[in-house]
């Protein structure tokens, strides 16, 4: 059962505000807004106002992921407070000697939660693809631990489970509670519905594995394993 081809958009982007994340915890808040020390007020507004656009949380309001929101919420504090700092002269003078005196603020210790969050997911996710299913599982728990409002997180969890030992009716049960707990976070994920869908199919149980499967393609019309599976529960039926 391939899952490699399972991202979908959300992921994506998800991967793409934690790389910008990552990358601007390491920045002053000159290079946080793109500008160079000289930069005047008006610069600082005309960089803060086209990064807001980009970032603004309102953006991703209707994600279904909480990472993707919690993230942009970050990237856009971030972007902000350099705003602030930079466009207040009292407040940029006593920056910049900061910075001449190597002093660092410390921008939140919350997306640094985040993107250790990311990381352990996606260690666990190539560890699933190298079929090192009690690593993985691992990985996903400490990646719950540090951020647990993740729904494809509790997903993975479950289906590392499963793999681990899919005939141990208890591990199998287990398993279905994180899948479900996924699907309470977040009911657009067609992971957790395709996951349940291969737990079922494997336990004989065609009937439930089918609607499982319709619901990951509801979520998401290019589930490619879900059409796949859908196909071939057609022709056994024929």
């Amino acid at each position: 059962m391939d899952t490699k081809g399972l991202s979908g958009e959300e992921s994506v982007m998800r991967e793409r505000l934690a790389a910008k994340a990552a990358a601007m915890r390491k920045l002053d808040y000159f290079e946080i807004l793109g500008l160079p020390t000289t930069a005047n007020r008006e610069d600082v507004k005309r960089s803060y106002f086209q990064l807001a656009k980009e970032y603004h949380p309102d953006k991703h309001f209707g994600s279904a992921s909480a990472e993707v929101r919690q993230l942009a919420q970050q990237i856009y504090d971030l972007i902000s407070t350099a705003h602030d700092t930079l466009a207040d002269p009292i407040e940029r003078e006593r920056y910049v000697k900061e910075l001449a005196q190597g002093v660092k603020r410390d921008i939140g210790d919350e997306v640094g939660k985040i993107l250790a969050a990311e990381g352990k997911f996606q260690r666990g996710e190539e560890l699933m693809r190298q079929r090192e299913y009690a690593g993985a599982w691992r990985h996903f728990q400490d990646a719950i631990a540090l951020y647990a409002d993740e729904g494809e997180f509790h997903a993975w969890l479950g289906w590392a489970r499963f793999q681990m030992d899919p005939k141990d009716t208890g591990n199998v049960e287990q398993a279905t509670q994180n899948i479900e707990k996924a699907i309470t976070l977040n009911p657009r994920l067609d992971k957790a519905y395709l996951f349940l869908g291969y737990i079922h199919k494997a336990a004989g149980r065609p009937d439930k594995a089918e609607k499982q499967f319709e619901k990951a393609i509801q979520s998401n019309p290019d589930c490619t394993e879900a059409l796949r599976e859908l196909r071939l529960l057609g022709r056994s039926k024929r």
